[in-house]
């Protein structure tokens, strides 16, 4: 999978000649990567009358000796009835089922012995109950496990960035290691480059081939605007039941999806997301706290966070937070005002809607078949005993 994708530019020049009226077309096509592509729908929204509304709610019961913060929460790719949540810095995840919220199953992985994982697991691959991929991006390892947390194997994932210096393998719930038969998809985040033409936004690992490479080179419109900043160059991913990688980047208001190394973009972008002066200054070093504008910078023209997928209502959710309204004070505030984009199967944008900061987190949202299951906070905040999650659905 080669490029994003560049516009090919069509230049039409119509002149009127006395009694006679003579179009020449003459076409420019500028070609930055190897394949020629082109954005559809750009800046234009379907007209319609859906609402994102909460439909139904469930809880699951948190054990006593785990953590509600987690890096991984999906259902297991062979069955929608069990749900994996992920348990984060503790190195242990609870099954749940999804007819009842019950607890099917804990897992607890050993840190030292022959089936130690010797590190915090970094994200987890539920495939099927016997079948768990647990990725280290630390290590560049992927452990095989199974629910009774054996080690049946342990592959090397040895990556290489083109510009290692400020590249970092960075995951979150929205912006998900993806898999895909025996390829593993791995989002990245880039910091303080001045040249983004080559860099690229994803990792790809074919665990049968034994290989790895980089995929998703970043727009020109990173390196022209000076956006050197992690949250601003977030890479994220998803799969399609078409098999084409979906593509989201912080700063970029477009999606690009890639099929048989052709890419063509679709216009996802926010009214919410504000207009993106260049940085004022660029450090030689990524050293947040000699760089006083950086958080500040991004809290108040927003970002797009990442994407997922919906195969069972074949939808997209591209989740961001908007510009903020509010005087910057901390940089906890980049994490205010969610909002999330819809898109239809067509990749044409149907809605946008906003999320309650103070009743919902989207670090904890996950797709199953009744819909987006979103975190509620305040739910929690009230009982720590329950991870409660509020379901809902598009509609007219």
């Amino acid at each position: 999978m080669d490029g994003l994708v560049r516009t090919c530019t069509f230049v039409k020049m119509i002149h009127f000649f006395s009694m006679h009226v003579q179009v020449i077309v003459m076409i420019f096509i500028s070609v930055c990567f190897t394949n020629c592509t082109s954005t559809k729908n750009y800046e234009k929204e379907q007209v319609s009358k859906i609402r994102l509304v909460k439909t139904d709610s469930i809880q699951f019961p948190l054990p006593a000796d785990a953590a509600a913060q987690s890096n991984s929460i999906a259902l297991f790719q062979t069955d929608n009835n069990l749900l994996l949540y992920e348990h984060s810095g503790l190195n242990s995840a609870t099954v749940y089922s999804m007819e009842n919220g019950n607890i099917f199953k804990s897992i607890k992985w050993d840190h030292n012995g022959p089936n130690g994982v010797k590190s915090r697991i970094g994200f987890i691959i539920p495939i099927t109950i016997d079948s768990i991929v647990l990725v280290f991006p630390d290590q560049k390892k992927l452990y095989f496990s199974n629910s009774q947390a054996i080690i049946s194997s342990i592959e090397n994932i040895n990556y290489e960035f083109t510009q290692p210096k400020g590249s970092y393998i960075r995951f979150s719930i929205f912006s998900p290691v993806v898999s895909n038969a025996s390829k593993i998809i791995l989002p990245t985040v880039k910091t303080y480059w001045d040249d983004f033409d080559n860099a690229y936004g994803l990792i790809e690992v074919d665990t049968k081939a034994g290989t790895t490479r980089e995929i998703a080179p970043f727009p020109k419109t990173i390196s022209e605007n000076g956006w050197w900043d992690s949250y601003h160059t977030w890479c994220a991913a998803v799969i399609n039941s078409k098999n084409e990688m979906v593509i989201s980047i912080g700063i970029d208001k477009d999606i690009h999806v890639i099929k048989n190394n052709m890419e063509q973009s679709y216009y996802a972008g926010s009214k919410r997301i504000g207009n993106r002066p260049k940085h004022k200054v660029r450090p030689k070093e990524f050293l947040i706290e000699e760089f006083e504008g950086y958080w500040s910078h991004i809290y108040n023209t927003g970002w797009y966070a990442g994407i997922l997928y919906d195969k069972w209502n074949k939808l997209y959710y591209r989740f961001g937070y908007a510009a903020g309204k509010d005087e910057f004070r901390s940089p906890n505030q980049i994490f205010e005002n969610p909002f999330v984009v819809v898109l239809n199967e067509k990749f044409e944008k149907i809605g946008e809607f906003t999320l309650d900061n103070n009743e919902y987190d989207l670090n904890r949202i996950f797709i199953a078949p009744k819909g987006l299951y979103v975190f509620n906070k305040a739910k929690y905040n009230e009982n720590e005993d329950y991870l409660k999650f509020d379901i809902f659905n598009i509609v007219e």
